[in-house]
């Protein structure tokens, strides 16, 4: 097979995005399907092209996130999105599950008293919101328990991505003294996180193991068809996989480099000017970027063959993998490309298409520099 990708068949950034738009954000995926996309370009085009897909994809009613496994997460650490519960904290990272289960709450209070609620009231003052309504607060919490039941009942959910919503929506209208709350819990839960004495409110709420890579898929789904019934058009992911093809090196690797290009200036006679040597000489000192050994670079590449094979699993899920074009040129000894995976080559590589036209429909797209 020759090259992935060729420069007689390249789209702008704008023919692109009008593409995805109308086929995939307001066409399949919009109607419950899924779609994943690799994408290659410089790291402008992919910049533009990122940005320009997400404000469209917005206003478009989809919830977008995007993954770069470049940057450290809140705790300074890698990402490590090769770790599929990594990949479904990081998706779910600005979930509002709290906003949500409040709205639901209060469309629920003003439906059965027929008041509309300031939007200041504290929720969990159920007497006080039944007396105003002239109602017994028992008896709109048991109905409100029934309503929680019709409202989550959803057997395309896993059980516990069900009891989880469950709660969070009960607990909207129920003070919680405890320390840390049971909602503190389970919004770590979904996080992959852990809080001192949480292994309990878990139990208690009939959650027995964490988010971890044998079910994170299932959540995934899940939380995929929670955002459809929110009335959510679906969901973008914008993966940056640019990191992953960068080896890691370790730090006497890095010195040996430097070593090796101050003799080689050296030697060459040209010499360095003060500026250009305290660079080279500042790589030794240079806070270590990220990068990923290839153990996890293979895990990532069969995640992302996963997907691919998968993706009717995950409904209303657009995903896009951004790409550099210099990852599908020839293979070459110490630098990893696109056919150290043969798998992921038969399914985005291996495509009948017109040297001379684009095929904006294909799993891998290239994409040109802006005028």
């Amino acid at each position: 097979m020759s090259h992935a990708t060729s420069n007689n068949s390249r789209l702008t950034v704008d023919d692109w995005v009008s593409f995805a738009r109308s086929e995939y954000l307001t066409g399949p995926v919009a109607a419950g399907g899924s779609a994943i996309r690799f994408v290659s370009g410089s790291d402008a085009t992919l910049a533009a092209a990122s940005s320009r897909l997400t404000q469209v994809a917005t206003h478009c009613g989809f919830e977008a996130v995007h993954l770069d496994p470049g940057v450290r997460d809140e705790d300074g650490r890698a990402p490590n999105l090769h770790r599929i519960d990594r990949f479904f904290a990081a998706v779910t990272r600005h979930a509002e599950w709290k906003t949500w289960a409040e709205a639901e709450a209060r469309c629920f209070l003003e439906q059965q008293t027929g008041v509309t609620i300031p939007t200041d009231t504290d929720l969990r003052d159920v007497d006080g919101v039944a007396q105003a309504a002239g109602l017994d607060a028992n008896r709109l919490l048991q109905v409100y328990e029934r309503e929680l039941d019709n409202r989550i009942r959803d057997h395309r959910l896993t059980l516990e991505f069900r009891a989880a919503l469950a709660y969070l929506f009960s607990s909207a209208l129920r003070r919680d003294e405890r320390s840390p709350t049971t909602d503190e819990v389970l919004l770590a839960w979904l996080k992959g996180k852990s809080l001192p004495g949480g292994a309990a409110a878990l139990k208690r709420l009939q959650i027995f193991g964490r988010i971890g890579p044998a079910n994170a898929r299932h959540y995934l789904a899940s939380y995929c068809h929670w955002l459809l019934r929110r009335g959510k058009s679906g969901l973008l992911v914008v993966f940056d996989f640019r990191p992953y093809i960068h080896r890691r090196i370790t730090a006497l690797e890095r010195n040996v480099a430097v070593d090796r290009d101050l003799r080689a200036a050296a030697s060459g006679g040209t010499g360095l000017t003060a500026a250009q040597l305290n660079a080279l000489l500042g790589r030794r000192d240079a806070a270590p970027g990220i990068a990923y050994a290839d153990g996890p670079y293979y895990q990532m590449l069969a995640s992302l063959r996963r997907f691919i094979d998968e993706i009717d699993r995950f409904p209303g899920l657009f995903m896009v993998v951004l790409t550099s074009p210099s990852y599908y040129a020839a293979a070459e000894r110490g630098r990893r490309t696109f056919y150290d995976y043969d798998a992921l080559q038969t399914r985005i590589g291996q495509e009948i298409s017109d040297a001379r036209r684009a095929n904006p429909a294909s799993a891998l797209v290239d994409l040109e520099e802006d005028e």
